[in-house]
């Protein structure tokens, strides 16, 4: 996310997006496990956990996308000066 090219409050947004739901999934998670419930029980908390998760990833797969795209900028630019 450093190298990306694109705004600093976007890359902050996505960054602290992605921790937050990571945090809350493992909060979850350990409420679970306190009230002495299997995680793979279907309940609230382990449902809420795998939402916070698919946010998660997605935050994940969104850097991805903007680091291949950097690069693929990187790469034209360093053809076009060829």
């Amino acid at each position: 996310m450093e190298k990306a090219r694109i705004n600093e409050s976007f890359k902050q947004k996505l960054i602290h997006s992605g921790c937050i739901a990571w945090l809350l999934m493992i909060v979850m998670i350990g409420i679970q496990t306190a009230m002495g419930q299997s995680v793979f029980m279907f309940s609230v908390l382990p449902i809420s956990a795998f939402l916070f998760f698919l946010i998660w990833f997605g935050t994940v797969v969104a850097a991805c996308m903007l680091l291949i795209k950097n690069r693929k900028e990187i790469t034209i630019n360093a053809e076009v000066l060829e």
